[in-house]
């Protein structure tokens, strides 16, 4: 009844701020004893954004607080990741206004000092990971979020104190940070705290292992020196051979020297990559002076992987980048851009807001869930392209960043899809790319055709397509065709199977989830009576079949903006601190689709009804009323009853 109480308190009424301020620590320190229901914090976080700053702020440090004691993951990371976004938006609109933004408001909460400086804890991680996280979902190129994510950075650095014992992926997220800053720093009021930031990590760097500023973890040290590689700017010769001696130091040193055999660990391979890279950024952007001295480096390097028969990749990577070194000599530093270097951002991962909270929680899910595999993963020198398609820079395009992954992230094959629609054909066409995310060759793949019901495969359209063999980190991409015979839901799913060299043992065989096109898609706007209030209102009292809702809306100009895209707008009238909006369209089989919304202009409540000219396509949207006005208004109409 509390939970209850809470919830529609803060979904629904807002304005009372003093109530809902109540009813959380009423809620909060109910559970104070007991293990906190998920559903609590979980409803609760679903209120933040209708509340003030003060409270939003004051609750979400609560929330993190006790969602420690959330068993389930899933619930765990969506209050965590929710709550540090709510704070970062809260930071950005408070530096916007002149005032001191929110993230150094996590040290005044004793809890959390004591997390940050306690021994490793699994959560600690997590609320690091969804903190650079959050930030880089709401990266903008001006001043305000530069100040706020120096913050974050500030409260972050933290990681590199941690011990190699308690290391997961948290220095892969910080250096993600600063790369970002680094790169966005360039010619503004931050350069010189970029400086700053660059003469801090050298003088870790530098520092014995019994110091207390060093960086105890390897992994940490590799990509902190990689960092300075491609940001730091010497100011003297004798810093740039400090720069050299600091790589080759750590490329050949005796720690590093006994993980160079043939059974060489993903973290150790990792480390030496990042030392690599970080030869191949000192050769190039100081190729005047240094080229030689990086040349002699990586040629000694590759001798003693040769005698130790350590990994071909390696040895590989090596004659690259010397190659890329002697280029950049002959032809300058510009060249550098054609390479796929470690933690290049040039070409990096555009992160989509609408999909940040389900992607995010997929990474963090995959990350956490694995028991011993801390050290591994499929591509740690770029975290963040967990959040999306795991493979090379140089092989995104634009229709890989617009596709729905059907996959999980645990999947051998992982697939994505996206659709096509020929109106004048009552055509989709579903566009499919299928992904090695293992570290091996697969053979015989089968990929199987299932459809929804209302659709039928176009004219010589396979039920199935196969490939015999896919290498690591290769994709194959198919298309299948199907004709809209009917209305309702048009969906598609695939059926996965591997057989044969692949798994000795037994074959592999999965159902990917369904991918469905939104309905609103498969819509087309009618002008027939568009221009005139009229003919609109008499269509309207012609059509029979309906649904009516109380919705609350967002502002009428962005209402009109967003169905405007599916449906055409035929009525706009305000009179008397009233409105009336009306849009018309019709599906792919002809059957009229008509919206209604009535309502004050000092109330977000309104009157919404749908209404179609066919009996089956009104069935399909009164099963999927919510979901069909959600979609149409991307969010801005939300079914209250």
């Amino acid at each position: 009844a509390v939970v209850w109480e809470a919830s529609q308190c803060l979904l629904f009424l807002a304005p009372h701020h003093s109530t809902i301020w109540l009813m959380c620590n009423k809620l909060l320190a109910f559970s104070l004893y007991e293990k906190l229901p998920a559903a609590s914090l979980l409803l609760i976080t679903a209120g933040l954004p209708k509340l003030p700053i003060s409270q939003q702020l004051s609750i979400s440090l609560k929330a993190i607080e006790f969602s420690k004691r959330i068993e389930n993951t899933v619930d765990r990371l969506s209050v965590v990741l929710s709550c540090l976004s709510s704070i970062v938006t809260i930071s950005l609109e408070l530096i916007g206004s002149g005032e001191n933004s929110a993230i150094y408001q996590l040290f005044s909460q004793s809890w959390f000092v004591e997390m940050w400086l306690s021994d490793c804890s699994t959560f600690r991680e997590e609320v690091l990971d969804c903190l650079v996280e959050t930030c880089l979902m709401h990266t903008q190129n001006n001043q305000v979020w530069l100040t706020m994510a120096f913050e974050v950075a500030d409260v972050c650095c933290r990681v590199l104190d941690w011990e190699e014992s308690c290391f997961t992926y948290a220095a892969g997220y910080y250096f993600m940070l600063l790369d970002k800053l680094c790169e966005m720093s360039k010619d503004t009021s931050f350069a010189e705290r970029k400086v700053q930031l660059m003469e801090e990590l050298v003088i870790r760097i530098e520092a014995g292992k019994s110091e207390d500023c060093s960086i105890p973890n390897q992994y940490a040290r590799n990509l902190a020196l990689l960092t300075l590689a491609k940001y730091w700017q010497p100011d003297s010769s004798e810093a740039l051979q400090k720069l050299v001696r600091m790589v080759r130091l750590r490329l050949f040193n005796t720690e590093m020297m006994g993980f160079l055999g043939p059974e060489m660990s993903v973290s150790s391979s990792l480390s030496v990559t990042f030392l690599l890279s970080s030869c191949a950024y000192i050769g190039v952007r100081f190729h005047e002076e240094l080229s030689q001295s990086v040349q002699k480096i990586l040629e000694e390097f590759i001798e003693v992987l040769e005698s130790n028969k350590g990994p071909e990749a390696i040895i590989e990577l090596s004659y690259k980048i010397i190659g890329i070194v002697n280029r950049a000599k002959q032809e300058g530093q510009e060249h550098i851009d054609q390479f796929d270097l470690v933690l290049d951002q040039k070409k990096g991962i555009s992160i989509v807001e609408d999909s940040f909270f389900q992607d995010s929680l997929h990474a963090a899910l995959n990350i956490f869930s694995e028991p011993g595999t801390k050290y591994e993963t499929i591509v740690p020198e770029k975290p963040m392209q967990l959040l999306k398609i795991k493979q090379t820079a140089s092989e995104m395009n634009w229709r890989c960043l617009e596709m729905q992954e059907i996959t999980g992230l645990a999947d051998p094959i992982r697939v994505w899809c996206n659709n096509v629609i020929y109106p004048s054909y009552s055509l989709v066409v579903f566009c499919f790319k299928a992904y090695n995310s293992t570290k091996f060759e697969l053979q015989n793949i089968k990929f199987q055709y299932l459809i929804s019901q209302n659709l039928k495969f176009g004219l010589k359209q396979p039920r199935s397509s196969s490939v015999s063999s896919l290498s690591t980190e290769d994709s194959f991409e198919f298309k299948v065709r199907a004709i809209i015979k009917d209305s309702g839901q048009v969906s598609i799913s695939l059926k996965v199977s591997v057989e044969g060299d692949s798994f000795p043992e037994e074959s592999a065989q999965y159902n990917t989830l369904i991918y469905s096109v939104p309905f609103p898609r498969l819509l087309l706007k009618d002008t027939s009576s568009s221009h005139s209030v009229s003919h609109f209102l008499s269509l309207w009292t012609r059509l029979v079949y309906g649904d009516l809702a109380q919705c609350s809306m967002g502002s009428i100009e962005s209402v009109r903006h967003k169905v405007g895209k599916y449906m055409q707008e035929a009525l706009y009238v305000e009179e008397f601190g009233s409105f009336k909006l009306g849009w018309q369209a019709a599906n792919l089989q002809g059957d009229r689709v008509v919206l209604y919304i009535s309502g004050s202009r000092n109330s977000r409540n309104v009157r919404t009804e749908v209404r179609t000219s066919s009996h089956s396509n009104s069935l399909m949207i009164n099963r999927s009323l919510e979901t069909f006005l959600q979609e149409l208004s991307e969010g801005e109409l939300q079914v209250i009853r």
